[in-house]
């Protein structure tokens, strides 16, 4: 609400200078980073989009939440052995590489740490 203007796109460029700010921000993959501003500004652009139509209820307001654990990887940061058996994750966390147990559907694989 302080900086009318900024749209998507300088939300998904500031991730840069966070990365370079806070050590734990640097070590996650730029699209890991540019796929967490997109669901923030998701969550900016929803509650803004119900003030405009005026809703009654709740207008949903933005919570970000505190310690979020939760990373995605589009299409870099990660890597799937030949016979899709194994996941290994290619950031500078170095979490490591993990087994994928199931179906050989993708959508339905669930993950064990090797």
């Amino acid at each position: 609400m302080e900086n009318k203007g900024v749209n998507k796109y300088d939300l998904s460029a500031y991730t840069a200078v966070l990365a370079k700010e806070f050590p734990f921000a640097n070590e996650l993959n730029s699209t890991a980073r540019q796929a967490s501003s997109e669901r923030c500004w998701s969550g900016i652009n929803r509650f803004f989009e119900n003030c405009k139509k005026k809703i009654a209820e709740k207008k949903g307001f933005p919570r970000f939440k505190k310690n979020q654990r939760s990373v995605e990887y589009k299409k870099s940061g990660w890597k799937l052995s030949e016979k899709r058996k194994t996941i290994t994750f290619t950031d500078k966390k170095g979490i490591g590489t993990f087994k994928l147990v199931g179906t050989y559907d993708l959508h339905f694989y669930a993950f064990e740490q090797i």
